[in-house]
């Protein structure tokens, strides 16, 4: 769907805005923020400035009446500063709005975030930071959020981007758009691992290579390392500069599959204990994502009449360890008896009704947020979360037409999976599926009178879209850069999303071989579903592979897919 006729604020193009931001405009090293559009010809990551303005400026969870405003200040004398920030309602700051003043301080690694309030709602407005020797950062642009009414909002959803397997194309294409509300980020915003591990030397895009710091991320000053590295690639920078976003972590900001007490990629024999790095993990998150400090990672806001938006944290608030898959099911062929006593062990711990995926905490604020949603008469309540609820089967299918060249591990993974999902089982461990009992739970909720749910994931790094039940359905939306099903099965691409259609409930729609980033419209007469495909994350270039994939419709009164 089309976004609607609205207006842009001050009648200024991106292009008017990005000259107006530009460093001859402003003067000095910080005025680099926000500069950068997809069809610069910029490498991977511009070189570190070693003091100043230092990696851009964001802005960031946004309500009716405020904005989060970030930047990153580094003094020549490594002591704190003080910097003046202001809002005005053009880019050439004749009408200001806002202003106050922030410290850059060296226990914060030198972000600073200050909170703009007494904004208008629903208002383009735009901001900037000055040093106290005078000299300016770039221009950043925000929204606030509308306070009563608005007939359409338009969201862009994005996750899971690893900076070496390709460019942060997505983010350009986004970055150089007029008609974007909001952004939403569901995660893995980095990665945690070394230079040689994930990409492998051979899996590595060319020109992105230099990974800061070169091994696995563990200690405070590692997560601040690899975050200042992924803020100075120039589509990222250009993304935050250009829309206010909203975000919440997955596990790649701590480490590879990560729950409350512990991860896959967590070893304490060698990198010590866990509630240590999970700390410095999530002080180094707080500092460097334009969000606002609190407690918790979940939080909600009102978008106008149309929706509530929900996002919540289903990787460390109150996720319990996944359940652990026999050597039954692994070491025997699917049907002997070995293997089907290993399963009835395995089902009952996906079912433990005290396995925990949000936590009660996190379950009560949740349930309270969709009644209050309800009652209020919102449109839409839209969960943006970090995993998919869906369930994605192999049918025995996709084995049988695995070329005779792939192995025999993978032949045999694939096959166990076909089974488990035949019998009902799921094999997704660190997913909804893996969590029966609370998956049981949010169904339960959804449902309910007077909901319409519409979730986002991101995670799995393919595009997905399910029909939950008449009232709630799943929109997952590729990752950036992160390889999905096409780097592991050796399938066309087409074909193995067909079979998965076919034998996987619910599913409406996916696409498992490319990259991008998901667009959502939403309306009082409907929500719709748009992905985003790039022709390429191997060179630097945001053209998209075809026109916006756009499946399903969704009214007040029910689901109608296919839209197009």
């Amino acid at each position: 769907m089309a976004a609607g006729n609205r207006k842009k604020s001050g009648g200024i193009s991106r292009r008017q805005f990005l000259a107006a931001a530009s460093p001859l405009s402003l003067g000095g090293a910080g005025a680099l923020a926000g500069c950068v559009s997809a069809g610069d010809k910029a490498p991977v990551s511009s070189h570190a400035v070693q003091s100043g303005f230092t990696h851009g400026l964001a802005s960031g969870d946004p309500d009716a009446s405020s904005l989060l405003l970030w930047t990153r200040y580094l003094p020549t004398d490594g002591q704190a500063a003080t910097l003046q920030w202001e809002v005005a309602t053009d880019p050439g700051f004749t009408g200001i709005i806002a202003r106050g003043s922030v410290q850059a301080d060296p226990a914060r690694d030198y972000c600073a975030k200050a909170v703009a309030g007494g904004l208008p709602a629903d208002s383009r407005v735009y901001y900037r930071f000055r040093a106290s020797d005078g000299v300016l950062s770039g221009i950043g642009r925000g929204r606030t959020l509308p306070a009563i009414g608005r007939r359409t909002m338009k969201l862009a959803v994005f996750s899971c981007a690893n900076i070496g397997f390709g460019y942060f194309n997505a983010y350009g294409h986004a970055a150089a758009r007029e008609d974007l509300d909001l952004l939403l980020h569901l995660g893995d915003y980095i990665y945690e691992y070394g230079d040689k591990a994930y990409p492998s030397p051979t899996q590595r895009a060319p020109g992105r290579q230099g990974l800061q710091p070169d091994h696995e991320i563990v200690a405070l000053a590692d997560y601040r390392q690899r975050y200042a590295f992924y803020r100075r690639d120039p589509d990222l920078q250009a993304l935050h500069a250009a829309h206010s976003m909203m975000a919440v972590w997955d596990d790649h900001e701590f480490a590879n599959d990560a729950w409350r007490g512990g991860a896959q990629n967590h070893q304490p024999a060698t990198e010590g204990e866990w509630n240590a790095r999970r700390a410095a993990a999530r002080q180094a998150y707080y500092e460097w994502l334009p969000i606002r400090d609190a407690e918790h990672l979940y939080r909600s806001v009102k978008l106008g009449d149309l929706a509530d938006l929900l996002l919540l944290d289903t990787r460390i608030e109150g996720r319990d360890a996944p359940a652990a898959l026999p050597r039954g099911l692994i070491d025997n062929p699917p049907g002997s008896p070995a293997y089907l006593a290993a399963l009835d062990g395995y089902r009952a711990a996906l079912e433990k009704p005290d396995r925990h995926l949000l936590g009660s905490r996190q379950q009560d604020w949740l349930a309270a947020g969709l009644e209050a949603s309800a009652r209020r008469g919102a449109t839409w309540q839209i969960l943006a979360q970090q995993i998919v609820f869906g369930e994605r089967r192999y049918p025995p299918a996709v084995v049988e037409k695995l070329p005779e060249s792939a192995s025999q591990a993978l032949r045999s993974g694939l096959a166990r999976s076909a089974d488990l999902h035949m019998r009902g089982i799921s094999p997704s461990r660190d997913s909804w599926p893996g969590y029966v009992a609370e998956r049981r739970w949010l169904l339960d909720q959804a449902g309910r009178p007077g909901r319409r749910v519409v979730m986002l994931s991101g995670d799995t790094h393919n595009a997905w879209a399910f029909a939950h039940g008449p009232h709630f359905i799943e929109c997952a939306t590729p990752a950036v850069t992160s390889p999905g099903m096409e780097a592991s099965v050796p399938l066309p691409p087409a074909d193995l999303a067909a079979l998965m259609r076919a034998s996987s409930p619910g599913m409406l729609w996916c696409d498992t071989g490319r990259r991008g980033y998901l667009d959502l419209t939403l309306s009082a007469e409907g929500c719709t579903a748009q992905w985003r495909l790039l022709d390429t994350i191997r060179e630097h270039r945001s053209r998209m592979a075809a026109e916006p994939a756009l499946y399903f419709a969704v009214l007040p009164d029910g689901i109608r897919a296919p839209a197009a």
